[in-house]
């Protein structure tokens, strides 16, 4: 959604300067596996919210690339991937770290 407010120019100023996290599911093709991705990482979504985190919440599984030009685009601090298979065993991965 906020591709398309940026498209049309109606994205927010307090938007537009920047955001602490952009957060998207990895797409893996399995129209089921996505779809239990996408409910997944909106919860992580409202948790990182009610912390205090700016999230933009990316609604399609996407592949990295595609996301991360995203996060830059957007000036984002931090980009979370939701990987189903990390997720189901409750793998967390930190790249800044190099874990």
């Amino acid at each position: 959604m906020l591709e398309l407010l940026e498209a049309k120019g109606l994205v927010p100023r307090d938007l537009a300067a920047g955001i602490d996290i952009v957060a998207f599911a990895l797409a893996t093709g399995d129209a089921a596996a996505d779809a239990a991705s996408a409910c997944a990482l909106a919860g992580v979504a409202r948790e990182l919210r009610a912390i205090g985190a700016t999230v933009d919440l990316v609604l399609e599984p996407k592949k990295p690339k595609w996301a991360f030009k995203h996060a830059d685009r957007r000036s984002a601090r931090a980009c979370v991937m939701l990987a189903p298979d990390e997720w189901a065993t409750a793998l967390l991965l930190n790249s800044a770290a190099g874990q």
